[in-house]
């Protein structure tokens, strides 16, 4: 039997960790391990939590208090791993409070945590018993895109454009991401986590099954990865496509690095987001760069901060946590008028706390969603004075194109 931080071999034909930890997951499920189950990382490395017997899930009723709760939480369970998500919906008040099937918020302690590799896993602490772990399923399975499931009308989505246009004024100052959420045909989960080669260094690609409720994906905007005295973040806006054919590429990268619309809600998103960290302490940014992916480029700004006293990582992760509006005052509840429906995670954060402090949160972007027996995904677009409808369709459908899955059986 293996001992604690004793490697044990597996073997995956791409040498993803994320292949193993899926398997890693399904072995344990196997072998009567309770969840939930929660997966983060790269094809480089994996954290796997089960378990969770001590959780904070507050109800909307709780919402005044929930950041002391989520303070609270993460000062009593300091020396262990916590993992979870916080939910676009904690920006709202009480008197907020719109049907999701998901909670405004869950964190769970985890009973149980592996650190997995792309050819080897490790316990950090109890040690499982696993005595079959299925067999790498890497490439058996076709890849589908949500742009291509999507059955979506554009009317609707273009009205929503509309009220936020309305709301912006052709002000230059203002900005409201607007998203509509579309169904999907029944989604493999765990396979779907490793589907797709990791977007950039930076990205992260996460899992979480709590049961009757389960959330996959992958997403470069990783808004903070630090630990107690501070953290980085990599904050993106500005989208436009990419072409296959080299010269074609380049002629569009030098059009994306002067669109004045991308350059715009670029800044804008930027200074808003510099504001929100601008509490916590010593706060220093680099850029903006292009960062292009498989289908579509951004433009990212870093930003570092260092905690002044008092600070920490809870308040941090409330500080990231994005609005999807500036200016906030007034900003949100416009755009809770313009949008149908409770967001639940999308745009929100997930991540995980490891013992000494270290922390990961990305943003809940490209990603499926399970309530129940329902599939569905979000996807969104920056609503600024110079947009226009169609062009808000377009660029959602060409974020759609970054939503790799794997259809059930």
């Amino acid at each position: 039997m293996a001992t604690s931080r004793s490697p044990v071999p597996l073997h995956c034909a791409r040498g993803d960790a994320r292949c193993n930890g899926a398997r890693l997951v399904r072995a344990l499920e196997a072998a009567g391990v309770p969840g939930p189950f929660f997966l983060y990382g790269s094809e480089a490395s994996v954290s796997l939590c089960a378990g969770a017997r001590e959780r904070l899930s507050p109800g909307r009723e709780d919402r005044g208090d929930v950041w002391g709760r989520v303070k609270t939480f993460l000062a009593a369970h300091h020396d262990r791993h916590v993992f979870g998500f916080f939910g676009f919906d904690l920006n709202g008040g009480p008197g907020d409070a719109r049907a999701s099937p998901f909670p405004d918020c869950w964190l769970g302690v985890a009973d149980l945590a592996l650190l997995v590799g792309p050819s080897s896993w490790t316990a950090l602490g109890a040690v499982p018993v696993l005595t079959d772990v299925p067999a790498c399923t890497c490439g058996d399975r076709p890849v589908h895109y949500a742009a291509g499931l999507d059955r979506s009308r554009p009317d609707e989505y273009r009205r929503t454009v509309e009220a936020a246009l309305a709301w912006v004024g052709g002000d230059p100052r203002k900005r409201m991401t607007v998203a509509r959420r579309l169904s999907l045909p029944s989604v493999d989960m765990l396979r779907s986590v490793s589907c797709i080669p990791s977007a950039c260094d930076h990205s992260r690609s996460f899992y979480l099954d709590l049961g009757e409720l389960g959330l996959t994906g992958q997403c470069p905007e990783v808004l903070m990865v630090g630990d107690r005295e501070g953290f980085v973040s990599y904050k993106l806006s500005g989208t436009f496509p990419r072409s296959d054919d080299p010269a074609a590429d380049d002629v569009l990268r030098r059009q994306f690095q002067v669109d004045p619309k991308n350059l715009a809600e670029h800044a804008n998103s930027a200074a808003s987001f510099g504001m929100a960290l601008s509490g916590l302490g010593a706060v220093t940014s680099t850029g903006p760069e292009v960062l292009d992916l498989r289908q579509l480029r951004h433009l990212m700004t870093r930003f570092q901060v260092a905690y002044s006293t008092g600070c920490g990582v809870a308040d941090g992760i409330r500080a990231v946590l994005p609005l999807g509006v500036a200016p906030a005052a007034g900003g949100y509840h416009a755009l809770m008028a313009a949008e149908a429906g409770a967001r639940g995670p999308f745009y929100g954060l997930v991540g995980l706390i490891e013992p000494g402090g270290a922390v990961s949160m990305t943003q809940v972007l490209r990603t499926v969603y399970r309530a129940q027996d329902e599939f569905y995904s979000w996807v969104g677009a920056a609503v600024t004075s110079q947009s226009t409808p169609d062009g808000e369709w377009t660029e959602t459908m060409i974020k759609l194109g970054e939503v790799g899955l794997i259809l059930a059986d």
